[in-house]
């Protein structure tokens, strides 16, 4: 019985973390893209003036504006964090029925 609770407890330990690293993860791409986008702004004004803006400039405004992704990731990794879980839990199990044999 104990070592059922521990194989629950070591899963869940181990969505939690996967599911906080990926949205760190998320969290470090969003602020890179800003750094990123702040250093078009050549006269630091917040604006794009017509001579600030390039080619490259637009490609990262459009990957900083587009936070939809970013804006449901902590939703989006829920399930699959679900399933991460499940399989580790899945796993212990498999490991502790092969040493009681």
């Amino acid at each position: 019985m104990k070592l059922t609770k521990n194989k629950i407890k070591y899963s869940l330990i181990f969505s939690f973390t996967l599911y906080l690293l990926a949205n760190l993860f998320i969290v470090m791409q969003e602020k890179y893209y800003e750094n990123k986008l702040e250093k078009y702004d050549l006269n630091e004004n917040g604006f794009f003036e017509e001579y600030e803006r390039t080619e490259k400039q637009q490609i990262t405004l459009q990957k900083v504006s587009n936070d939809t992704p970013r804006n449901l990731a902590p939703f989006t990794t829920i399930p699959l964090v679900i399933i991460v879980g499940l399989l580790m839990w899945a796993t212990l199990k498999v490991i502790e029925k092969k040493r009681l044999i």
